[in-house]
């Protein structure tokens, strides 16, 4: 399992990569697929050190807050999500991606509340609320399916079945 962990870190790190580079104004949040795996995955304190390790990630590219408000964002969603984890099973399809939008909409919800209490200029509006509170966690759930949920399902299949059979399947009727 912990190589998943490392492998769903550097996928999500990658795509943070690219989207800065390409696409700098895209208000994705690219760890919270990493972030749900792990909520899903593992203990209180394994979990808060994982966001933690993802919020330090985001802080070091963004300047936007004070170094470490990441870290602490990511861990204050951790401990809210956590109490909630007996509602998702690793066995279905769609409960990464779920978990990855309810991640998503916390994220979103605390940093928007840190803004609105350590800045003047910040400012709620109805676009603001469309494209940070539903349309960017609904990318962030489509995400987190294809970049994650997908690739593991077939390693899953491929390790069951192997390749020449995963190819070549048959059915038997």
């Amino acid at each position: 399992m912990r190589w998943r962990f490392f492998v769903s870190f550097l996928l999500a790190l990658v795509a943070c990569l690219v989207q800065m580079l390409f696409f700098p104004q895209l208000r994705l949040h690219f760890f919270s697929p990493f972030l749900a795996m792990s909520y899903m995955h593992s203990s209180l304190l394994a979990s808060l050190w994982l966001s933690a390790l993802a919020g330090l990630v985001i802080d070091c590219m963004n300047s936007q807050l004070r170094f470490g408000s990441f870290a602490a964002i990511y861990s204050i969603v951790a401990l809210i999500t956590l109490s909630k984890k007996r509602h998702f099973f690793s066995e279905k399809l769609f409960s990464l991606s779920i978990l990855s939008l309810v991640v998503s909409i916390l994220i979103t919800l605390v940093h928007s509340f840190i803004l609105f209490s350590t800045s003047s200029g910040f400012t709620v509006s109805l676009k603001f609320f469309f494209t940070d509170f539903l349309l960017m966690p609904l990318i962030d759930a489509f995400y987190a399916f294809l970049w994650f949920t997908l690739p593991f399902k077939f390693y899953d299949q491929v390790k069951k079945r192997g390749w020449k059979n995963l190819l070549f399947y048959k059915k038997n009727s």
